[in-house]
């Protein structure tokens, strides 16, 4: 999880991409899909801002069908094709749980000042009868 000795990088990946639904679902078990058509299905204990992954009590599945049993598994974020997320996970409830936690929220409403509009005075436009 990107915490307090994560980079500003990190952070902001973190809060500004679907990792921090990932990081939500640390400590359960999942498969996660390689881009070289390999799976690793095992328990996930820890995934950072760039969505490196380091799982444990893993069944690695190679393209060719060979099964291997590890003890400990990390992936680099960039070799990821699909993390399947749970059945019984609430997305939205979980990355509302991540965010503030990393000190931002999901936004509600609009936020204050002029926006994009120029905001210029518009009493002298002309006003419906």
């Amino acid at each position: 999880m990107a915490g307090a000795g994560a980079s500003l990088r990190e952070k902001y990946k973190s809060t500004n991409s679907l990792i921090c639904l990932l990081q939500g679902i640390m400590n359960r078990v999942t498969t996660v899909e390689l881009r070289n058509e390999s799976t690793a299905t095992g328990l996930i204990e820890n995934v950072d801002g760039f969505m490196n992954i380091k799982m444990k009590d893993v069944t690695f599945v190679s393209s060719d069908g060979t099964k291997t049993k590890m003890d400990e598994f990390f992936v680099q974020g960039p070799q990821i094709r699909y993390v399947q997320i749970p059945d019984d996970v609430n997305m939205m409830q979980v990355m509302n749980a991540q965010l503030p936690g990393m000190g931002r929220g999901l936004r509600k409403g609009r936020g204050t000042g002029r926006g994009r509009g120029r905001g210029g005075n518009t009493s002298k436009l002309p006003q419906p009868d």
